[in-house]
């Protein structure tokens, strides 16, 4: 069973804000023994500059195999940059703390990592015509491309 709720004006500012959560094995004799994921994600537009977008995310899982028991909490914040119409660049600092149980013990692992993402896309629609990248989340599944950055230079897009 999954649910989430977002709002796409949190803040009167363009803020999107969402949280989703998941719950699995709901009919588990035991209760420790049901999966489970929430998760939230912020996005502050225009911060710090026009071009650029804040994104912060957080996120708790526990799952449990009969091979292992796993919990992990993780938070992230960065900065997404529109470089071009089709083309962003995004980079942050991510944390991670894990705790594994197995028949080898309890192990905790603590990560920390500054991802950095490139994203480039070519939009086509039925009429043939390209849509701004603002359009990319209201496009349907059915008119949005992925094109890889190296190919649609190549090729001179991406076709289905």
């Amino acid at each position: 069973v999954n649910a989430y709720w977002g709002h796409r004006n949190v803040f009167g500012n363009g803020e999107d804000f969402r949280i989703e959560g998941e719950i699995g094995g709901l009919f588990e004799s035991d209760w420790a023994d049901v999966d489970m994921r929430i998760a939230m994600t912020f996005m502050k537009p225009a911060l710090p500059t026009a071009r650029d977008d804040l994104l912060a995310a957080m996120s708790f899982t526990r799952e449990t195999t009969d091979a292992y028991w796993r919990e992990a909490g993780e938070a992230s914040v960065g900065i997404r940059r529109r470089l071009t119409e089709n083309l962003l660049l995004e980079a942050g600092v991510a944390f991670e703390a894990t705790r594994i149980e197995d028949t080898n013990g309890t192990q905790e692992f603590l990560l920390l990592s500054a991802p950095i993402t490139a994203r480039s896309w070519l939009l086509v629609t039925r009429l043939g015509r390209s849509w701004p990248s603002t359009m990319l989340r209201r496009a349907s599944a059915k008119s949005v491309i992925p094109c890889p950055l190296d190919m649609a230079r190549y090729i001179g897009g991406c076709a289905q």
